[in-house]
Formats: C-alpha cells, sequence, structure tokens
C-alpha cells in the first residue's frame, strides 16, 4: 500500500490522472507477467529485473504469478556501489 501510494505520487491530486496511471501499471504488469510465464516453460530459469511498484499488491506481478502457480522465495539483497575513483 504505501509504495503504491509513492509511485503515484505525482498523480494522486488528479482523479483521471491516477486512473490512466494505475491502468497503465496494471496493464505493464499483466504483460510482464504473461512474458515470464513464457519465458519460464520455454526456457526454464531466467533472471528478471524490476520495478519495486510492479512486484507488490493483489494485481501486483508476484500475485500474478503465484496464481500461475510460481512460488518465490526471498533472497538477501544488496547494494553495488562502483567508483570513478
Amino acid at each position: 500500500e504505501k509504495l503504491a501510494a509513492v509511485s503515484a505520487r505525482g498523480v494522486s491530486s488528479d482523479p483521471e490522472l491516477k486512473t490512466a496511471f494505475d491502468q497503465l501499471l496494471d496493464e505493464r504488469t499483466n504483460r510482464m507477467s504473461k512474458r515470464i510465464d513464457e519465458e519460464l516453460k520455454n526456457q526454464g530459469p531466467v533472471f528478471v529485473a524490476i520495478e519495486a511498484r510492479n512486484l507488490v499488491g493483489s494485481s501486483g506481478l508476484i500475485n500474478r504469478l503465484q496464481q500461475k502457480g510460481f512460488a518465490f522465495e526471498q533472497i538477501a539483497s544488496c547494494l553495488l556501489y562502483t567508483s570513478d575513483a
């Protein structure tokens, strides 16, 4: 819920814009879900990088893929720092 609120922060004051934003996000997540499903069925393990706002919530990617029978395991997160020095 908090992540959804933050990702829609710039559009939440305009109901029409928020509706359009939510619809675009939902359509994008749906396309990603279908593509990931196809890739996993066709070639096995894949690495996928996704914005956090597409992961959470009832219409998020994790929930959509769980409904298709996929299981998830959280792994430790890490930060990669590079230096130009």
